[in-house]
């Protein structure tokens, strides 16, 4: 796959061990955490896998064999099946990009058994799940070329040709890399009499080599193409390069290899790769790993230990200006949507996914929905993409969850186990059902799902849940964000669980539409529209955009409840295109979901702007089965994939890489005349789209995604089920085997159980058994899926300033229990962010600008943070009650945002909605999350994916963004890849 640039994936580092005396991993690794994710071991090292294995997917590794183990691996597939065994499966929570046999051994007599050594290296890798698609391949020094000058004379030599077509054919076969070590320094060192040292040092803008068309300023990139024209040569047209080693000594060869020579060729080479790719081929990015971390005392005097950057008292050789990679936001996880499924005249996944995939590629679905997760399934990977999802449980499994963890294991095996190719990034249990009777099963049910996850596969899933505002009883300010006494026992639970479980997230859904519509004397609609000034001042933050003030009152919350550190995700957030008059217009919807996006891309909420915040649009599609109002209108698609509003989605190609995007859709299914599940997906592939959230299972759908393993899975419980999954572990199991156990190719990454639970009531009190009973039962599968359930902002007593956000009476007790557990197992907090319902209910106070990211100005001031849009705003606000219910460390996932398209007059019309859709994914594209957790990314889903025809009449059948026969709503300009 071409893909673009992604300095935070481009650059890494070699981790050599051969050094008596280094600081031991967590020492060594900790302080680089938030500047080189990306770490090659030249073989394995127990203690440093051991490390990486604690740190939840944080860092990407690629190792390699032991030379002297290659003829080994190559004459004895049992052999390469062991060391996969030990040195892979045994790690289930490493990302490995890579595993590299033999380093430097073409041409050579070890060389000759390479290609049979990666063969069964392969087949070893596909023996055993291979659930990162980790691809085979080998290192290779620039002696394997006859001719390097000019680089388009590149060729392989004699000795190594043979070998090297094999090796060639296998990778282009595969779509793999070729590992090459590249090392100006050595070229220069022996022919400085012909090599200018300005040119190997990066540090010259002349043309010193011109090719052909081809001109080259710097002699690393001249040594790269030649080896691409080698390849290509040996037939391998389409083979990328990963560097996999690169550097200058410090000491050791005189004049030659100086401090500030090592300091400057590291500098310059991270800024030059920051740019674009090679002249050959300029629009690919190139990882780079350089070499290496330690000087390295067991290696032969000389400039062979005076490589590192470090010495082993990991003081500096020379300092490297790593790019602040929080400042860069990664949209590789920011945008999600709601792929729910209310409507009975909704596109087949594959009609409806295959359009966005290169544009969105997270998706929350509700529930799982075997024909979405069947597509999911089969999309993944040849086509050079997949979506990663989190998937609900239905809220009436969260109590059965809950209760019994066979239920839990069940619902993993049927929901989870059997998409084995599908990226399930969490497991949501229970959709805003909290407070309420069945959110007192949440954290239980989490917990319950977790263990089933963990016990039934071995995908690490995050568990979690979603909340709505409701859960706060003070929102305004977002300082003031605290969780409602009813709902605060059980979200301290959640995040009591999702603040021990660090990458897990809250996921909150924040609706400023509904903020606005309810009150529209008092919130103004730019606020809400993202298109004002500072509206709020909160302190020292400033708040121009109500969805930021929104989230920030939960970040509040959260950390009051426990959780500082727990971060949040929108698992939704939009505004819908009509039915409520003036206010749910197509413009408005096509406002907030654009502005959302274009503040998302910016930074974070004013309490964290350097967090980047996932956010999930709702809805996919207007949603024909749901409440008639504005309920149906949340749809970015009429469930014809026509356009309820045009969405601007960033276009990635010109920015980043998608590997982790945040952008997903909710998947809704209220529909009569919906697409089926392969059009449905296929046309949110077609738009980068890889995070689905599913309300509920829905077999079909999860069949397809299974087939199609191309999304991450947000799969949501049935509200009804919570009781169940809260009250009987075997239900909970049974739930999990059914549909998550029983899709094993697909990629789950979150469980919610129960969408926006009312507080109080029996479900919200059965929230936090039914997140730990899910939870378990998700780890007894073996998969690590986090379980959490879906609030909206009205689980909030306080979300204004943000800062105030906080749990209200109703829900504060036990949204402090589902953040306590949230907090525990490191899971998100699921939050619905609707913009849109903030400015309809309240126009006069909330400004139309605000909620639809349209305005620069300052609309809201909180304390220090500034909010710009009420997106952010709105998840800030939960964060904050997340906080204070216990949960510092609970993170938000908006598992819905959108803005209706119609229903609501001339406040939910087309443009609208596709102005809000638009604008949010640019928010987050150039976002390093909410003012409150500005590192953080939200991963935020959109909603709808479709117009659904049997929901309420009004703005909830409008917050599509295709129509059933897939035709769009409004156009969305999702990334192209």
């Amino acid at each position: 796959m071409k893909r673009a640039y992604d300095p935070e994936c481009n650059v890494g580092l070699n981790y050599g061990t051969q050094a008596d005396y280094l600081p031991t991993p967590d020492k060594g690794l900790d302080p680089l955490r938030e500047v080189v994710w990306r770490f090659r071991l030249l073989s394995p090292n127990i203690a440093i896998l051991n490390y990486f294995n604690r740190t939840d997917g944080v860092f990407i590794v690629s190792m390699g064999t032991l030379n002297e183990e290659i003829k080994k691996i190559a004459v004895d597939q049992d052999y390469a099946n062991s060391w996969v065994q030990l040195n892979v499966i045994a790690f289930p929570n490493i990302i490995f990009s890579h595993i590299v046999v033999g380093n430097e051994v073409i041409p050579g007599p070890i060389g000759n058994f390479v290609l049979q050594a990666m063969i069964n290296m392969e087949k070893a890798l596909k023996n055993w799940g291979n659930r990162h698609g980790t691809y085979v391949t080998t290192a290779v020094a620039m002696n394997v070329l006859k001719t390097s000058y000019p680089p388009s004379a590149g060729v392989f030599g004699e000795d190594s040709m043979k070998v090297m077509r094999g090796v060639v054919n296998f990778l282009q076969t595969w779509g793999y890399p070729l590992f090459l070590n590249v090392y100006p320094y050595f070229a220069y060192a022996n022919n400085p009499a012909e090599i200018r040292l300005d040119y190997a040092l990066f540090n010259t803008t002349d043309v010193v080599v011109q090719d052909g068309e081809l001109q080259y300023s710097n002699l690393f990139y001249a040594m790269v193409d030649s080896v691409i024209w080698a390849l290509e040569k040996a037939g391998g047209p389409d083979v990328e390069i990963v560097v996999s080693e690169t550097g200058w000594p410090s000491a050791g060869n005189g004049d030659l290899t100086t401090v500030e020579h090592a300091r400057m060729y590291v500098n310059n080479l991270i800024a030059t790769q920051m740019k674009s790719g090679t002249p050959k081929r300029p629009q690919h990015a190139m990882k780079t790993h350089i070499f290496a971390m330690y000087n390295e005392n067991l290696k032969p005097e000389g400039v062979e230990r005076n490589f590192g950057i470090y010495r082993p008292d990991l003081s500096e050789v020379y300092h490297v200006d790593w790019p602040k990679w929080r400042q860069i936001y990664d949209m590789t996880g920011a945008f999600g949507l709601n792929y729910e499924t209310q409507a009975n005249n909704l596109p087949t996944p594959d009609k409806a996914l295959n359009p966005l995939v290169h544009y969105v590629w997270r998706l929350r679905i509700f529930a799982p929905d075997h024909a979405v997760l069947d597509y999911l399934n089969r999309s993944y990977p040849t086509q050079g993409y997949t979506f990663s999802v989190a998937m609900g449980t239905l809220n009436e499994d969260v109590q059965k969850i809950a209760d019994d963890q066979n239920y839990a294991n069940t619902w993993v095996q049927n929901n989870i186990v059997p998409w084995t190719n599908t990226i399930f990034t969490h497991i949501v249990v229970g959709n805003e059902v909290i407070p309420g009777p069945i959110g007192n099963f949440v954290v239980q049910a989490m917990i319950n799902m977790e263990k089933a996850i963990k016990e039934c596969t071995t995908q690490n899933i995050q568990v979690t849940t979603v909340v709505a505002m409701n859960v706060l009883g003070v929102s305004y300010p977002p300082s003031a964000g605290v969780f409602t006494d009813t709902s605060m026992e059980v979200m301290r639970g959640v995040i009591n669980f999702l603040k021990d479980r660090p990458s897990y997230k809250l996921l909150v859904n924040v609706y400023p539409y509904f903020a606005y519509a309810d009150n529209p004397a008092e919130v103004r609609l730019d606020y809400a529209l993202f298109t004002t000034d500072i509206v709020v001042q909160d302190g020292d933050l400033q708040y121009s955009k109500l969805f930021y003030s929104m989230v920030d009152a939960m970040i509040w919350a959260v950390e009051k409840a426990g959780g500082p550190h727990v971060q949040i995700s929108v698992s939704e957030t939009g505004w819908p295109s009509a039915g409520n008059g003036d206010i749910a217009t197509v413009e408005h919807a096509r406002m907030y979901v654009n502005n959302l996006i274009a503040t998302l891309m910016k930074s974070g909420t004013p309490k964290r702007p350097e967090y980047p915040m996932k956010t999930y649009i709702f809805a996919m599609y207007n949603e024909d089965l749901k409440p008639e109002g504005v309920e149906r209108n949340f749809g970015i698609y009429q469930p014809d994939l026509s356009e309820v509003y045009h969405v601007d989605w960033p276009k990635w190609n010109e920015t980043v890489n998608l590997v982790a995007l945040s952008i997903g859709v909710a998947y809704g299914t209220k529909g009569d005349n919906l697409p089926s599940p392969a059009q449905g997906f296929g046309k949110l592939q077609e738009r980068h789209v890889h995070r689905v959230r599913l309300f509920e299972p829905d077999p079909d759908i999860l069949a397809y995604v299974n087939s199609n393993p191309a999304f991450q899975i947000m799969l949501g419980t049935l509200n009804d089920d919570i009781t169940k999954l809260a009250s009987d572990p075997n239900f909970a199991a049974t739930w999990v085997n059914t549909n998550i156990a029983a899709y094993p190719n697909i990629n789950f990454n979150y469980i919610v159980v129960g969408n926006e639970i009312p507080f109080p009531s029996d479900l919200a009190n059965s929230l936090p058994q039914a997140l730990t009973n899910l939870d378990a039962a998700i780890k007894l599968t073996g998969r690590t899926i986090p379980v959490s359930t879906a609030v909206s902002s009205a689980v909030l007593g306080l979300s204004f300033p943000p800062s105030a956000g906080a749990f209200n009476n109703d829900s504060v007790s036990i949204m402090g229990t589902i953040t306590a557990f949230l907090e525990t197992n490191q899971y998100p907090l699921f939050a619905n962010i609707y913009p849109y319902f903030a400015y309809a209910n309240n126009p006069e106070q909330v400004r139309f600008d605000y909620a639809m990211f349209n305005t620069s100005d300052v609309v809201v001031q909180d304390g220090d943070l500034q909010y710009k849009n009420l997106f952010f705003a709105m998840v800030d606000a939960v964060i904050s009650a997340l906080e204070k219910a216990g949960g510092p460390n609970v993170q938000i996932v908006v598992t819905e945002t959108g803005w209706p398209s119609a229903g609501n007059g001339d406040i939910a019309t087309v443009a609208n909605a596709e102005m809000y859709i638009t604008n949010l994914l640019g928010t987050l594209f150039i976002n390093e999350g909410s003012p409150k957790r500005p590192r953080h990314d939200l991963e935020t889903y959109i909603f709808s994916m479709y117009n659904e025809n049997l929901k309420p009449e009004g703005v909830e059948r409008n917050f599509g963004v295709y129509q059933p026969d897939l035709t769009e709503v409004y156009h969305v300009y999702w990334p192209d890849n």
